[in-house]
């Protein structure tokens, strides 16, 4: 089922008649359900990470010349 000497790559035809096994509806929603959470999650920590830095490169120039310490 491939095509090519120098390099070879997949036949169409022949893909396209390769047997995939596909799970029951139930199964699908359940794992779309995991997979948003998961989503959700690092979009939270990816918005978390970014306050973070924001707040860490403002601090530390202040930290480093004296403006601020901490007691």
């Amino acid at each position: 089922g491939e095509k090519g000497t120098n390099m070879p790559r997949g036949d169409k035809d022949h893909i396209m008649r390769f047997r995939m096994a596909i799970p029951p509806r139930g199964i699908i929603e359940q794992y779309e359900k995991l997979v948003i959470q998961i989503h959700e999650y690092r979009s939270h920590a990816a918005a978390e990470d970014f306050e973070l830095r924001s707040l860490r490169d403002w601090l530390l120039p202040m930290l480093m010349n004296g403006q601020l310490s901490i007691e």
